[in-house]
This record gives structure tokens, sequence and C-alpha cells, in this order.
């Protein structure tokens, strides 16, 4: 079919310029005057930018968006995606005609490959020194290939077609080279350059350079030589146009054509050159490349050539080497050079291993700090465990239970989760000094490591951590009471591994691997020499990750982790999770610390012996200031940078912006944030218009609570079951706590006096106490919450105090400064205790406490009028619902509260009445006497075990009559699919609240509350009697 169109296409015309314009190709007959576009009949072209073409079969190759590399005929039949994986942006596409081979630069993955013309036998040419290769050109008669860099230093390079004897031929005076084009007949290189704006040419030894034009040229892209004229497309043109190659004479070929990307001129009659690779692939049993020296047969990532140097096996058995920067392999049978794993994101590996049912290599990178894997081609290069590690030397697979173990020098821990990074556990952190090198016996269940500053024998352990730590000396001296020595003359040996009879190892100062018998020691080989930085090593064979244990087997009936013991196996949790009484499944913490840093978010379980702290897997964490928790959904909420609030799951999904601040608005800036989670919002200050802001948790805006002339709000806290938010309010002459109803009402000042610089707050509902810390002068002092009862706690050897919080009979506090989270008891402020020390750039700590669906639904004092505006909507009392601004959403959960009858919703906050007995909202007769609470006949609460007294005239009632537990269940209902979309729906011009992108700057309409908050007058038909 290819001759057919090729004859089709030279009966009309021989030369044609193809033309990738975007979203389509098309072509122009260069033997015509009025030089026609015609488009090319092939579908689904997103965005193309590079263009070439086979003049043997007629095929159209290009690149596109979708990360491919297509061909196509001319007419759009035998459409093909080639190369669709490990492909970023195929920026240039060149086509060796002879060989049969097609390259390509990658600008993402800073490469340059090549395949054969049907897209099979892909590998890897040049993958170092390059940052964004864009321009291809082959010539196939010389055994060349030319490229451009458009990078940081920009450069035109040379190798042979197998990647080897590259050398810098341009190196100067340039800017951006976006295009080749190569004269073979007269052998010179021509290039543009859309930064310089000139045409270059110098001949292919690098000699003789020279500009051709530098004239009118405002953006040139697309570049191609054909006889003696060179073309291009220009993008501010919006032009194609050439010039002679030797008068330098130039003519618009075609003008206001826009989407000019590449182009490729070519004679469709005419085929020039040949080499070896011509006549049967030049013997090669997959690749073939004809150099200036030679014909050389090349094989695809993960084959190995044959002594005979034409044929390409799987190799049985290789070794795996790390060097700084790159990852190499070595057969063992082959006796080839080493060849680099073709790997992209690699700074500093230095521990190794591998799976060999996944065909997985696994390092460890102490410069990113990460566990990554990748298959041993090289693609599909991911992170593994990239939070909390800090130095990891040590690492080993568990191929049985599929399980990740490793050892940190910096954190001083060995750790283990599965093998794609989940269910992670800390096993040991306590007696180790740092463990460096880790080896494990899946079939026993044992484990072992290395000391870094012991030189004795290994420590063996079994698997699931008991025992994990340095042995008495004669313990560890039994186990190698056989103990030969199989070199002693080595400087510096670093990495070590065996495989069948011999010991093989690297050598740091020698730069080396060496291999020696492995029971005498005899027969000792020079592997490989001149090698910089090696360190780790293995052999990849199927035989060294043999045998059988429990684990292999539907993971051990596990639900997380199954770790093999000695005689068996049981099952683990992920850190801070406990196993279910089934031994086998897991659940997740119910009480917990969270601290935040600068830069990451952990989680903490106080008093917990089993596991110590453990940094969340969050991304893109930069400058947080502030967190919280809402521990129905499990949901992190925080204050990231300056403009952002963001929330996420605690391991890491779901992860998307709270309020987000579109182009940097400096009109946004939160400081400090807190959760209602029972009306299913969030309070938040802001900076720069000195107000506090909410809105719901399903993202949407409700509107500002306060804002005044002089308020500074900053630290916030909300008391739900009460209705109150206390508030540090930062104004310039004295700063101030204060409090106020959740709608903005009720303000009243606590305390002016004793406060410099009060930053953090923290209520204890059930104590009903307020406890909060001042920065300037170092104290930490509580009172009721009504103001009563000022208290000092601690003013001792605090520092830089930024964050308080409770958990249980504890108060806790993180200091900055002095790296560290201390507590005391609550109440008295005695058995002060360090909790965590040496943790560095603190920004505050927030405590969970669990709260069941059950306690939720009959949580008692949560005051009425507090969710939404008096609007009455029909529900089915008997499906929970929760009322949100005047809307009943009904939501199956997995505890229903109590069923009651089908009735209507309680108007919320309903006219105060003269009969209203004032006395039944006393709240001493219901909390502590050490908590003064005056009369506040206008606040009514619910009131556990009593019956709210009715409004006599008032018909906004439910249908049936009030009972305590009707009445519970009738008050806040929980939507707990509340976690939406993050970005809010547009709004309607009927909204009587600001909306999400008004949310800081203040309204009139808003000035004291996001509600109408005048309370209604009484009703006039009211029985005063």
């Amino acid at each position: 079919m290819g001759a057919h169109l090729i004859q089709g296409l030279s009966e009309r015309a021989e030369e044609v310029l193809l033309l990738a314009r975007r979203t389509d190709l098309r072509r122009i007959s260069l033997d015509t005057p009025d030089f026609t576009d015609i488009v090319l009949q092939v579908n689904d072209i997103r965005h193309t930018i590079a263009i070439d073409y086979n003049p043997l079969e007629g095929y159209v190759y290009t690149d596109d968006e979708v990360r491919a590399i297509r061909r196509a005929y001319l007419d759009g039949s035998g459409a093909q995606t080639l190369v669709n994986t490990e492909i970023h942006d195929p920026d240039g596409i060149a086509v060796d005609w002879v060989a049969r081979n097609l390259c390509w630069t990658d600008t993402g993955t800073d490469r340059i490959e090549v395949t054969r013309l049907n897209g099979t036998s892909r590998k890897i040419l040049v993958s170092e020194d390059l940052d964004e290769p864009r321009a291809i050109v082959l010539h196939p008669v010389m055994g060349l290939m030319y490229w451009t860099d458009w990078g940081e230093n920009p450069k035109i390079e040379c190798a042979n077609l197998d990647g080897q004897e590259r050398h810098v031929l341009v190196n100067t005076s340039l800017g951006w080279p976006n295009g080749l084009a190569l004269d073979v007949q007269e052998g010179k290189l021509y290039w543009e350059d859309a930064k310089t704006d000139k045409i270059e040419v110098i001949n292919v030894d690098g000699t003789k350079r020279r500009a051709l034009l530098e004239d009118k040229l405002p953006h040139i892209f697309g570049f191609t030589l054909l006889g003696d004229f060179i073309y291009w497309t220009d993008w501010q043109r919006h032009s194609i146009e050439c010039v002679h190659k030797v008068k330098a004479s130039r003519d618009v070929i075609i003008d206001q054509l826009p989407n000019l990307m590449g182009l490729k001129a070519v004679n469709v009659a005419k085929v020039v050159g040949t080499n070896p690779c011509a006549d049967g692939n030049g013997g090669c049993s997959h690749l073939c490349f004809f150099t200036p020296r030679a014909t050389k047969c090349g094989c695809p990532i993960g084959l190995e050539l044959l002594s005979d140097m034409k044929t390409c096996i799987v190799p049985e058995a290789f070794l795996v080497f790390t060097s700084r920067a790159t990852i190499h392999r070595i057969s063992l049978e082959t006796n080839n050079d080493d060849v680099a794993i073709p790997l992209t994101g690699v700074k500093e590996a230095s521990a190794l291993d591998f799976d060999v049912s996944y065909n997985h290599i696994y390092w460890t990178d102490v410069s990113l700090k990460t566990i990554s894997r990748a298959f041993m081609n090289g693609s599909s290069v991911e992170h593994v465990i990239e939070f909390g590690l800090d130095y990891p030397e040590g690492m080993a697979v568990d191929w049985m239970g599929k399980n990740l173990y490793w050892a940190d020098t910096g954190t001083n821990r060995i750790e283990v989760a599965r093998l794609d990074g989940r269910f992670r556990q800390v096993l040991v952190w306590r007696d180790l000094d740092n463990p460096r090198s880790l080896a494990l016996d899946p079939t026993k269940g044992k484990g072992c490591f290395w000391p870094l500053r012991v030189s004795l024998s290994p420590s063996y352990v079994s698997q699931h951590g008991d025992d994990l730590r340095p042995r008495r000396v004669a313990a560890r001296l039994a186990l190698c009471q056989e103990r030969v020595v199989i070199a002693d003359d080595l400087p510096h040996p670093f990495g070590l591994t065996q495989y069948s009879d011999y010991i093989y190892w690297t050598g740091w100062n020698l730069h080396s691997i060496e291999r020696a018998d492995k029971t005498s020691g005899r027969n000792r080989t020079l592997i490989q020499g001149h090698l910089d930085f090696v360190m780790d090593i293995l052999v990849f064979h199927s035989s060294c990750q043999d045998g059988l244990n429990d684990c292999m087997h539907n993971n051990g009936q596990c639900g997380q982790l199954c770790l093999a013991i000695p005689g068996g196996h049981r099952c683990g949790c992920a850190s801070h999770y406990t196993l279910d009484p089934s031994s086998r499944n897991c659940s997740p913490p119910s009480t917990f610390l969270l601290f935040s840093q600068k830069s990451a978010i952990s989680r903490m379980v106080p008093d917990d012996q089993h596991s110590p702290d453990l940094i969340l897997p969050l991304h893109g964490l930069r400058n947080v200031k502030a967190v919280d928790y809402d521990p129905l959904d499990k949901v992190i909420y925080w204050v990231d940078g300056r403009q952002n609030i963001k929330r996420a799951k605690d391991d890491g999904t779901q992860a998307s912006p709270f309020v987000l601040s579109q182009n940097q608005n400096p009109d946004r800036q939160p400081h400090d944030l807190s959760i209602d989670i029972y009306s299913r919002t969030l309070f938040w200050t802001c900076e720069a218009t000195n107000t506090i802001n909410v809105h719901r948790l399903n993202g949407d805006a409700m509107g500002v609570v306060l804002r005044g002339d002089r308020d500074k709000p900053r630290a916030i806290v909300v008391n739900a079951e009460r209705g109150y938010l206390y508030f540090t309010n930062m104004q310039d002459r004295a700063a101030k706590i204060e409090r106020t109803a959740l709608d903005g009402t009720e303000r009243e000042v606590l305390f002016t006096t004793g406060l410099i610089r009060p930053v953090a707050l923290v209520v204890d509902n059930r104590l009903g106490k307020l406890f909060w810390v001042d920065a300037d002068l170092k104290r930490i002092e509580s009172c009721d919450l009504s103001g009563a009862n000022r208290l000092t706690l601690e003013d001792a050897n605090i520092v830089q105090p930024v964050g308080l919080t409770v958990l249980g009979r504890h108060l806790y506090w993180v200091d900055r400064q002095q790296q560290m989270i201390e507590r005391v008891e609550k109440t008295t402020g005695d058995k002060r205790t360090r909790v965590q020390g040496r943790v560095a750039h603190l920004t505050g700590i927030h405590a969970v406490e669990d709260v069941s669906l059950e306690e939720f639904f009959n949580t008692p004092g949560l005051p009425v009028g507090r969710t939404g505006p008096s609007l009455a909507l029909s529900c089915d009392a008997r499906s929970p619902a929760t009322f949100k601004l005047g809307e009943c959403r009904k939501r199956d959960l997995a505890v229903p509260p109590p069923e009651t009858a089908r009735r209507s919703c309680v108007i919320l906050n309903p006219p105060p009445s003269p009969a209203t007995d004032p006395s039944l909202y006393n709240m001493d007769m219901f909390y502590s006497s050490n908590i003064p609470a005056p009369a506040r006949p206008y606040r009514p609460y619910i009131i556990r075990g009593m019956v709210p007294p009715t409004t006599p005239c008032s018909t906004d009632v439910c249908d049936s009559d009030y009972s305590a537990s009707r009445w519970k269940a009738s008050k806040y209902y929980l939507d707990l699919n509340s976690d939406s979309d993050p970005y809010p729906p547009p709004p309607t011009t009927h909204s009587q609240y600001l909306l999400a992108e008004d949310s800081c700057p203040p309204s009139p309409a808003t000035e004291r509350s996001y509600f109408h908050l005048f309370p209604p007058p009484p009703s006039p038909c009211t029985d005063s009697s």
C-alpha cells in the first residue's frame, strides 16, 4: 500500500512539504506554484509537534500530546500507535530509513531513544547530561546523529548512531536552537535559533561556522532542508518561509496559518543512501547501528548480546550495583561491560534489592530521602516511601510476604511496609545506633541487621521485630563459630552479595567489583574496575528468591501485613493501628495527637509503647501554620502557606484545596482554623481582612462571622457543644481573649490584662476550661469557660510556644525553639514531662478524640439556633438528616439514631417568650460548681433529661409532643458526605451570604454575622402569664 501511495504522489508531485499543525497534519506540494495545503485524513490528533517521513514505505511519523509516537500513510490509513509508555514530551523525531530504526528526543525524560520502525526493540541511546533535547537528524550513510539541546547550557551535539563517541559541535552564542537540517551531499549542518533570531551553518565536522540569515526571524520553530532550499515555520508570523542555502534569497510559501509546529521536506520519488544494515538487518537479531567504524548490533532494554555480538538473549543472572545517580547491570554470562538501567530521578542511590516475581528493582536514595522502584528495564519509576526518611542505607525485600524492610541511620529506625508502601509499621526504634544493612530469610521468618558502629557479626532477629536488638557478644559469636576470612586486604569494602559458588563485593577506594570463592576465598577475580562511588550490589536471579511460607497464600489471611516468624506467621498493622480480636484485621487510631512542622504533619499516640510518631504521607506541604481534624470524615485540615487551607485523609488520599486563594489574592491570608463537627462547618481567621470566616465542610462559603474596625482576630477555637467561639484579638494597644456565639452575636471580652501575645487556645468542654499560652509572657494559663477562676499552670522554661491542645488528663504544648513537645496535668500543672524532643520547625499541635455516631447524635447541650436561619422544611425523622442552612439532607448511617415518628423539622432560634422560664436554662444546675454561668433567658439550650419549654403561640414546632429522646434526635443530624467537591458551586444572585471568593473582605450585610442575627420581637399573642 505504501508503494501505491508513493507512486500516486509521484505522478502529481515529487517534492512535498509535510506539516505538523497541532491538531492536524498537512501536505503542500512544492512542485506547484500555488502551494495549496491539504489536510491529511489522520484522526484523533490532539497536539502534534514533530514530524518525519519514511520514503521506502510512505509512512508519516508524528508525536502527540497523549504521550505517544504514531504513524500513518499519507491518506490517513494504516494508523498505528508505536510507543505510548515511558514517553513524555517527544519534541524531535528522525527516521533511519536504511537500518529501519526510529529515533526521538524526549524533553520530559531527557533521553534520546530508538526503536525499530514498527515500535519494537526499544533502547535508550543517550540519557546523561541532557537538559532540553529537541531537534534530531540522522546521517545513515556516515553513521552519525545530531541533536540540539536548548536547556540552561544550550548546545548542538553529535554521536554515532548507537549513542557512542558523543561530542559537542557548538556550545557558544546559542539561545534556543529549535531546528536542525542536514545537507548530506554538501556535508553541512544548518540550524535555527529562536532566541538569537538567526539561521546558521557549520561543516559536519564542526568547522567553518557562519550565519546564513539573521533578519526578520521573529520565532522560528520547525526547520527542514530539501535540495537548495531551507524551509521553516514561524510562530509569530504564522507563516512558512524558505531561503536559498547559497544565495540567501528568501520567499514566503504560505502565511496566515496559525498553530504551526514542525515540518519535513521530502522527495517521495527518490531514496538516497545505504549501508550494511540494509542487508538482512546487518545480521543483528534486533537493532542494527551503522557507525563510522563498524556495523554494531544492539539489544533492547533487558536483553544482552551473546559472544557472537549479534544475538540478544534474556540473561539468566546479572549483577546490579549503584553508582551515585545511576544503577548499572553487568551480565554474569556474556562478559559484556556494564549497562546503565535507564531510570529517571535517581540522585544518590544507596541500598538495592529486587522482587523477581514482578521484575521490580527497589533502591533507596539518601539524597532525595526516598525508597523507589521500577521495572528492570527502567520503566514505571515510582516512589514507594517518600515521607519520614532521613538516611535509608539498608533495605531488604521479603519476596514471600511481599513486604519491604528498611533501616534508617538518621532516624535510627527499622521499618516495614507492603511492597507498594502501604501499611507502614515501625518495628524497632529503641536501642539502635545507626542500623545500616539488612538481610532476610523469609523461609525461616528471620532477618538480621548490621549496626554501623559494631564490627562484630550481625544480629539475627525474627522478622516481626521481637528481640531486634544487638544481643550479647557471646550469642553473636556463637552464630559464627565457622567464621572464614574471604579477603583481608580491602581498603574499604562496601556492598556485599552472594550467588552460586561466589561472593561478590564492591570496593569504595579501589573503585571496583570483585568476587571470590564463597567457602575458601580463593580465585579472587576483578569483575569491573574504574567505577566511581560504587556502593550496594546484588545478583538478580530467580534462584535467589525461592522457598515457601504461610504469607505466600492470600497474605496469610491478614488484612494489612503478614509477617513471617519461626514456625509460622502473625498479622501486623500499620503504626498506630490496632489488631482486632480476630488477629487478622486492623482498626485505625481513634485518640491521638497531630503535630505540624513547617513542611510535615505527624501523628503520635501518647504512651503507646508499640509505635513512635509517624510522618503522614501528605504531599505539597510548604509552610504549615495550623492543623485541625474532622473525626467523623477522618480528614485533616491545615493552613498551608500564606493563602491556602487544605485537607486530606491521613493516608494522603482525597487531597484537595479547601479555601484556595486564586492568583495569590492578598486579601486572603488564613491564620488559624477550628472545626465545628456538629454543624459541619469550619471557622478560620484572616490576617489580611482581620475577620472570622466560616465555610461548610463541603467547601461552600457561608460568610463573615465577625469583623470590626479595630479587631485583629488570630487564634481561634470552637466550643461547639455550648455554642461559643473563643478567639484572641491582637489589637494595637493590648491583646484580648474574647468569646462570641457561633453566629457572631453575644460577644464579650474575657481578658484584657495579663496578656501580651497569646498564640494558641484550646477548650476542654468536659472539664469546662479554656487554656491559652502566651508566647511573650512564656506562660500557660486556664480559666472557666465564662472567664472565671483564672489560673497559671506553667511559666517556667517555656521559650517559644506555638501550639496548645488537650488530650485526656494532659495539656500538651509545642516549643519551636526548644524543638520539643511537653505536657502537664491539665487541672494542676503538675508532672511536667517531655513527650518528644528534637523536632525541628514545630508550628502547631491538635488532639483528636474518638466521636462515635451514637454519641454524636445524643450529645447534650447543643445550642439551638446556631446552624442556620429560621426556615422549616419537611424531613423524615426515621432516617438521619442534617439541618444545614434551612435544608434537611437525608443520609443512611452505619449507626442510625433511635427511631422517631415522622414530623417536621424544628425551626431553629424560636422567638423568645415571657412564658419561658429562665431558671430552666441556668447552667449551674447541670455543670460542676466551678463553672459559673449566668442565666441567659434568650439563649435556649437543650438540657439532658428535660423537655424544653414550648412557646404558647408558636406554631413552628414539631408535630409530635416533645420528649427528651425525640428532641435530641432532631437537633443536629449529620451528612457524612459533606467532604465533596473542594471548589464551591457558582453563587446565586439570591445568596444572603458572602461568596467564597469574598469571604475575607467585609460586607455591610454581614457586619455582625453571616445570619440575620437580630432576634425577632416577642410574639404579641404570647401568654405572659
